[in-house]
């Protein structure tokens, strides 16, 4: 109602306008585009079809003051409404009439893509009437986020599902030159949907600046404009209400939600969880609270303080006598700032502690402490906790550098003099020597055979061949003088070409500028392989050439000469047989030169410094201080990019041509170490200082060996656990331990019997372990007479062995580390210990498998035996290797020896715990073990026990035992040696029964024979 009245009231002002205003909209009627309005998708019946615009309802001013003439006249403008209504509708109808005329007519045509018909309208062609906003956007790809194809060459798709690249843009040259040529370039920003730069207009700009500035976007705004009262002011009271909406249901409808509030309040009340008009106790009184305690807080906890700085000896009532000033220097630091100061106070000196007056800088030092702690800063650093392994480069594996040589093939001995120079031909068959002698020497490198030798006058600078294949020749400098030589044995191709290059027929025309070297070239035909074939002679004074280096193409040739001055570096070309020398004044001594591979570029290495030049265009490049008190060795990379310089004081500069003329990186080549003179005094006493330690730390296992033992030995002693002779063995092999607490409790030894006592109880030790262990396998064995032989036979070798052992050892008593010295020992006969005890528990260990193996039954007792013989076997093994492997090294006396003590140790308390296992299993877990064999031998069993043979009986083969739960059966036994032909039937031995008369003194025999 609101709006209808409203647009009525515009209408009828617009009917009091004497001439209305017939504006042409700036979009022209004939576009052939459709869009719907929310309002068309939602009604499809609304009134906006019949395709006139609604026009906005303008506001009556008169609203407020006109009240009571808006409703007497409101029944004269219905009237007027529905006359200009109804003329509207007939203006509307034929605007559509003639809108049907003027757009153009669309086809109909099937889709590339989606292959359905679609409409297609004529392309819109631009005139006065037009407007930009119709023409199609530069990138038709819809209002898509651009961000998509930030990675991508496009930036989105077409209508006809085409890519649209992305146009090309400048780089920041082109940005620069653009600024430059258009001033107004700043003022445009990038369209990303557009893909280009468009210019900003004044108001834009201007808007841009008002937010740079935190300042209001709109111009127009007033910020201290007066306050306008639209509903309160003057003449502006508003009578009718702002809303003429109906009132809601919700102001008069009970709430749901806080009905369920409600009641559950209310359940908690029956419920008595919740008690109304609670009376008041005495606890619920206000109680006293510590204020000083803080509350809980979520910030941080504050940083602790720094400490003050604690006092050093220049703060002292009492300093010495170097901390006081003297007169100069007090005088100095009283004329010195106060800010300057290297310390707030001068150094004083009292005598006694009760002379010190009053500090008086120390309420000053108070203050600035508090005002430190109050308005300074605090952070908390953190220690970089960095892995020192990170640190170290990690270099590659030298597999990843192969092919490298890894070890030497092939060594010559050159007969006489000393070798100055060698070279090796560029196919790798040849290498050329040159010595002080004169002599040149011509080797084959697989066979190490000398093919050729020349003889000059002089010693030989250098050697050095082509690095051409298609000839073969080699050039040695001597005095003044650079002769070419061609090496036998050559191809014809090779030798002619050679030939040709070194002796041409037609000599290359003179130069223009004649040069002092002088070339000097024999015939093809008169040369021999025995003479140099070109002779080069320099000028005199230049010396003895001590390097060549050759261009990569094989056409240059370089050579340095130890003569000072301008004859030093000499280039020579041999297609034109012309020398020239490069510099007209060198500075410094030039140690060597280089050509660049691919470049006109000379490298001249003097003595600190290295300069490149360019030889065309005869200037120098660049400087490389490579940091090196002196050079001596250079080469270039085959491209040319790198350069490494070594020098005398073993360090290899690495450069990097294009980066800098600093080194890339510096490689310190470390000298050969030398290896630890193990028969000096003073390694061997450190050694015997060692091994003295060492005695005395296994004197502490020692003891704990004690304790851990001490209640099987005392079960021993008591009678508790009965004693068996093969149990002495494990009773002497810690008690042989002893020796060890003879080591550090003495000034003086008799050193001779300190030793021989060492050597006697240590090779005890090992004999008594190897032989409790061999005692264990001849009863795995059951005492075969073809085990027992040959194992008692191997035992007393190694019983003879030891004991010869015993006395092969000397020593000397040391004063400076009050120990015994070992002097002298006898490696060969130790090494013959060492591996005789190895051997011996291996042999063991072999037939203590075999035993197990063959009776496998995997019970507890099986897998004790099996367990504890390799657990022995590789202790005493890898024990026993180590003092051997120093025995075949064979350092010193002491190291001969030094590793015995712990190997003896460590098997003397394996073999222990082997015995004590066996017998703790026997008292602790009830195995049963069968066993079956051809002779019954006497059971010494517990005093009073069921069944005892008077001696050893043989059996018949074949014999079959039965166990049971409560008795024995033996059946086919025949007892030879009672001397009866009859065999007895068939014997039962009632267990229980025999436990009573066990328990009795009864006749045994008489029971057996009964039963």
């Amino acid at each position: 109602m609101a709006a209808t009245e409203a647009g009525r009231s515009s209408r009828k002002r617009k009917t009091a306008v004497e001439e209305p205003l017939n504006t042409e909209s700036t979009f022209p009627q004939n576009v052939g585009l459709e869009m719907e309005s929310d309002a068309e998708g939602d009604d499809e019946g609304a009134a906006s079809d019949d395709g006139e615009v609604d026009e906005f309802p303008e506001i009556d001013t008169r609203s407020d003051t006109e009240d009571e003439d808006y409703e007497s006249n409101s029944e004269d403008e219905e009237e007027e409404d529905e006359e200009e209504d109804e003329e509207d509708q007939e203006e509307t109808e034929s605007e559509e009439d003639d809108d049907l005329h003027i757009f153009p007519k669309a086809k109909t045509v099937v889709s590339d893509i989606t292959g359905q018909p679609k409409r297609v309208y004529p392309p819109i062609e631009p005139d006065y009437d037009s407007d930009s906003s119709t023409e199609d956007a530069p990138n038709r790809v819809g209002d898509i986020p651009m961000h998509w194809y930030d990675d991508l060459p496009h930036v989105g798709y077409d209508m006809n599902g085409r890519k649209v690249l992305r146009p090309a843009r400048g780089d920041e040259l082109d940005k620069f030159l653009e600024t430059i040529d258009d001033p107004n370039s700043w003022t445009a920003a990038f369209d990303k949907k557009a893909q280009m730069d468009k210019p900003l207009s004044s108001e834009e700009l201007d808007l841009i600046r008002r937010l740079q500035e935190n300042e209001n976007p709109d111009e127009q705004y007033d910020p201290y404009e007066p306050t306008v009262e639209w509903f309160t002011g003057k003449g502006k009271e508003e009578v009718m209400p702002l809303s003429s909406a109906p009132e809601p249901k919700r102001r008069w409808v009970p709430s749901k939600w806080e009905k369920q509030k409600v009641m559950k309040i209310v359940r908690a009340i029956r419920q008595g969880r919740i008690v109304p008009n609670k009376p008041r106790t005495t606890d619920d009184q206000s109680r006293f609270y510590p204020i000083w305690n803080e509350e809980p807080s979520n910030q941080p906890a504050p940083l602790p303080a720094p400490k003050p700085r604690l006092p050093t000896h220049a703060e002292s009532y009492n300093p010495p006598e170097e901390y006081l000033p003297t007169e100069e220097e007090r005088k100095a630091w009283e004329e010195t700032e106060k800010e300057d100061r290297d310390r707030d106070f001068l150094p004083q000196k009292y005598s006694a502690l009760r002379l010190v007056p009053a500090y008086n800088q120390f309420i000053q030092e108070r203050f600035s402490r508090q005002l430190d702690l109050y308005l300074a800063p605090r952070i908390q650093r953190t220690k970089l906790r960095i892995d020192p392994n990170s640190l170290i480069p990690k270099l590659p594996s030298p597999n990843s550098l192969k092919p490298f040589p890894v070890y030497r093939s092939l060594t010559v001995s050159h007969e006489k003099g000393r070798a100055r120079c060698i070279s090796v031909s560029p196919d790798g068959i040849w290498v050329a020597s040159g010595d002080e002698s004169g002599s040149v020497s011509l080797w084959e490198t697989i066979v190490g055979k000398v093919v050729k030798k020349w003889k000059f006058k002089g010693k030989i600078g250098a050697v050095e061949w082509c690095p051409r294949t298609d000839v073969c020749f080699l050039v040695v400098t001597i005095e003044e003088q650079l002769h070419f030589l061609i090496p036998p044995n050559l191809p014809v191709a090779i030798l002619k070409a050679t030939q040709a290059l070194l002796a041409p027929a037609n000599m290359p025309p003179p130069p223009a500028v004649p040069s002092p070297v002088k070339w000097v070239s024999t015939s093809a035909a008169a040369s021999t392989s025995d003479s140099p074939i070109l002779t080069v002679s320099l000028p005199s004074g230049s010396g003895l050439p001590k390097q060549l280096a050759w261009h990569k193409r094989g056409d240059y040739l370089a050579t340095v000469a130890s003569g000072e001055g301008q004859g030093g570096v000499w280039i020579h070309q041999l297609s034109r047989r012309h020398s020239q020398a490069p510099f007209k004044k060198i500075k410094g001594s030039v140690q060597l030169v280089l050509f660049h591979p691919t470049k006109p570029h000379f490298f001249v290495a003097t003595q600190r410094y290295v300069r490149m030049y360019n030889l065309a265009e005869q200037k120098l490049l660049k400087t490389l201080m490579p940091g090196i008190k002196w050079i001596s060795s250079m080469d270039v990379h085959p491209l040319g990019d790198h350069l490494i310089v070594g020098g005398y004081d073993r360090k290899l500069c690495w450069f990097d041509l294009e980066l800098s003329d600093k080194p890339y990186k510096i490689l310190r080549i470390v000298g050969a170490r030398k290896m630890v003179d193990w028969t000096s005094p003073t390694v061997i006493t450190g050694e015997a200082d060692v091994f003295g330690k060492l005695i005395f730390s296994l004197f502490g296992l020692y003891v704990w060996e004690i304790f851990q033992t001490s209640d099987f030995d005392w079960s021993i002693i008591t009678g508790k656990r009965k004693f068996v002779w093969p149990l002495i063995l494990s009773v002497i092999c810690p008690d042989r331990l002893d020796y060890l607490s003879f080591g550090d409790n003495a000034d003086r030894l008799h050193c001779t019997v300190y030793i021989r006592l060492l050597q006697v109880t240590g090779n005890l030790a090992i004999l008594t372990a190897s032989t409790s262990l061999m005692i264990r396998t001849i009863a795995l064995w059951e005492r075969q007479i073809r085990i027992v032989i040959p194992l008692c036979v191997l035992c007393l070798a190694h019983w003879v062995i030891l004991c010869r052992g015993m006395f092969i050892v000397h020593a000397v008593y040391s004063p400076e580390t009050k120990s015994c010295i070992v002097t002298f020992t006898d490696h060969v006969f130790l090494n013959v210990g060492f591996f005789a005890t190895m051997g011996f528990d291996f042999i063991i260990l072999c037939f203590t498998v075999t035993a197990l193996w063959k009776q496998r039954t995997h019970s507890d007792l099986w897998r004790l035996l099996f367990q504890d013989g390799l657990m022995y076997f590789c202790l005493t093994f890898f024990c026993n290797a180590v003092p051997a492997i120093l025995n075949v090294i064979n350092l010193n006396p002491l190291m001969n020896v030094i590793a015995t003590i712990p190997a003896a140790t460590v098997s003397t308390i394996a073999s222990c715990r082997l015995v004590m296992r066996l017998q703790e299993f026997n008292q602790t877990k009830a195995d049963v073990y069968v066993h079956s064999s051809q002779v019954l031998t006497n059971n010494n069993g517990t005093r009073g026990g069921p069944i005892r043979l008077a001696k050893r009986q043989t059996m018949s083969p074949a014999p079959q035992v039965m166990v049971t739960t409560d008795r024995i059966v033996v059946e086919n036994y025949t007892p030879t040696s009672i001397g009866s032909a009859k065999t007895a039937r068939k014997m039962m031995m009632d267990l229980e029964a025999m436990k009573e008369y066990s328990d009795t003194e009864y006749d045994r025999e008489s029971y057996v024979a009964g039963s």
